[in-house]
């Protein structure tokens, strides 16, 4: 009877290490798939905060179009100026800058710097 209670004892470890890496390499797997969820669904906002360029220029024309349904606006250029993104737009003749925060929440019509250079 001793004979098989060391048997069973040798084998449960090994049944229980077993049990370990597959419950590990579960969740791995979930985590993973939890990522690839959030990044199909949001993107690389979802880790950062940020839009890229491109998106806050779409979210810009959608934002117009609502606004002003039939409108005539044309983004002559765009750059990163710290945590903005500044278009420059033409509207009906008119030129002036636009700036929209770097998570694309937000669009400010105007900046004044505090910094002045002197000159």
């Amino acid at each position: 009877m001793s004979d098989k209670k060391e048997k069973q004892t040798e084998k449960n470890p090994g049944l229980i290490k077993i049990q370990i890496k597959w419950l590990f390499f579960v969740a791995i797997l979930i985590a993973i798939i939890i990522l690839v969820f959030v990044f199909w669904n949001y993107g690389f906002k979802a880790l950062t905060g940020k839009v890229s360029e491109s998106e806050a220029r779409l979210k810009l024309i959608n934002f117009f179009e609502e606004q002003i349904p039939g409108n005539n606006i044309t983004i002559l250029s765009s750059s990163k100026t710290g945590n903005f993104y500044e278009f420059v737009v033409d509207m009906e003749g008119e030129q002036f800058p636009l700036y929209i925060t770097s998570d694309g929440e937000f669009l400010i019509t105007g900046m004044i710097p505090l910094n002045q250079s002197e000159g």
